[in-house]
């Protein structure tokens, strides 16, 4: 799962009115010193005025306009890839971002700004470094609200990224468990990587704590959800059925999560035994 999170983008230089009078002083001078600046400022303030009235798609004209006047400036390409990431176009958010973060590198101090990054760089499938980023935000310390869709998010990049990271992935989704036990996401993660490790009773165990926090599986199949790869959902949903006594249904989804791009991964072998154990009739034990 890879979880999105509530969270609004809002950079230092939003341009709300009262920094225009704390700025203008100042104003004259930063002229001289970055020419353009204050036309600059005006695009920047016009786009997050179409952002905030949800026009991501006007909001990129005005950002282009900065972005050409000043393209040495972080601030614009922070913009543009926010507005491209929400309106799904990937591959262009990404190189945006990595503008910015090649203009200014500090830009990446700022959490909201690194766990909107990640968020690209799952959908583009470089889940190696966003795993890395969100080693980084553990490690400096991440603030409270963050702080568990970030061990979530990183437990779903190792395991999307290689057929090695689930040992320490299980480390992380048992420690998001841990210390926020009323979170369901956190025992959703963790019976999926105790299932996928053989650890079959203690996955059944994470599997009705979930169910209990979380019966109509939001965690699921929440708009502020997706899953990497998409297939995925088809394990979680699957074992969701089996915990529910549903065999039957459980196969359909481990079936999806075969021909929806699984039947080539790291879990294929195990995916396919536990199918065929439904089909003979092992009601649910995996």
């Amino acid at each position: 799962m890879r979880r999105r999170a509530p969270i609004l983008f809002v950079l230092v230089t939003s341009l709300a009115p009262q920094v225009w009078a704390e700025t203008a002083e100042t104003g004259f001078w930063e002229e001289m010193a970055t020419p353009g600046i204050t036309e600059y400022r005006v695009h920047i303030a016009a786009a997050q005025e179409r952002i905030r009235a949800a026009d991501h798609e006007g909001a990129l004209v005005s950002l282009r306009r900065a972005v050409v006047m000043l393209p040495d400036q972080a601030e614009g390409h922070l913009w543009t890839a926010y507005c491209e990431s929400m309106l799904e176009r990937h591959e262009e958010a990404l190189r945006s971002w990595e503008r910015a973060v090649s203009i200014d590198r500090t830009v990446l101090d700022d959490e909201t700004i690194s766990f909107r990054f990640t968020i690209t760089l799952a959908r583009v499938g470089r889940y190696q470094q966003a795993a890395r980023i969100y080693e980084q935000l553990l490690a400096r310390g991440v603030s409270p609200a963050l702080r568990p869709i970030v061990l979530l998010n990183m437990g779903d990049m190792l395991v999307a990224a290689s057929c090695d990271g689930l040992d320490e992935a299980i480390d992380l989704y048992q420690e998001c468990a841990r210390d926020y036990p009323d979170m369901a996401g956190c025992h959703w993660g963790l019976a999926a990587a105790l299932f996928r490790d053989g650890r079959r009773d203690e996955a059944d165990q994470e599997l009705s704590t979930a169910e209990r926090l979380d019966s109509q599986w939001r965690s699921l199949n929440s708009e502020d959800v997706f899953f990497v790869p998409s297939y995925e959902v088809h394990l979680y949903r699957a074992l969701g059925w089996h915990g529910r006594g549903n065999p039957g249904q459980a196969r359909l989804e481990l079936d999806e999560y075969l021909e929806g791009g699984g039947a080539q991964g790291c879990w294929s072998d195990l995916i396919r035994q536990t199918r065929d154990g439904l089909d003979r009739g092992g009601a649910g034990r995996r």
